[in-house]
């Protein structure tokens, strides 16, 4: 499987995007994490690395990766995607409450809820984004 960095590169190449030193080294900021980070932990690690991009510049690219299904906004921070071909309009995580690490998750049950929802609700359902905090294996 390729790597997070290679992903993106070819993600934002097939949107004629160009692929910035700033992009890579956002891209390897995301690839090395485990635990969601926000803008202000992700710019922190790119200071700290030498390689500093303004805050506004930072939030752009999250947009960017967040437009081509590269990451996804979890408990207050950005986590790369496990499967972006997955092309699933649900996502969902596990988060430890207490080392922060996340798992992005698949569970295959849309359909059955969409379904009781326009039934019960009359609600049309586009997309399911659950996220379970609680301690995990390394933890308990």
């Amino acid at each position: 499987m390729e790597n997070f960095s290679t992903r993106a590169q070819v993600a934002f190449a097939d949107r004629g995007w160009r692929f910035t030193a700033g992009t890579r080294n956002l891209a390897r900021v995301l690839e090395e994490t485990d635990v969601p980070l926000p803008v202000r932990d992700i710019s922190a690690a790119l200071e700290d690395a030498g390689r500093g991009i303004d805050t506004a510049t930072v939030y752009r690219l999250l947009e960017r990766f967040l437009e081509t299904r590269l990451i996804h906004r979890v408990a207050g921070g950005f986590f790369p995607c496990a499967n972006p071909e997955n092309g699933s309009d649900s996502h969902h995580f596990l988060v430890c409450e207490k080392c922060a690490r996340a798992e992005e998750i698949f569970l295959d049950y849309k359909d059955s809820i969409s379904k009781q929802l326009e039934k019960e609700k009359g609600f049309l359902l586009r997309e399911v984004d659950l996220t379970f905090f609680g301690a995990c294996k390394h933890c308990r």
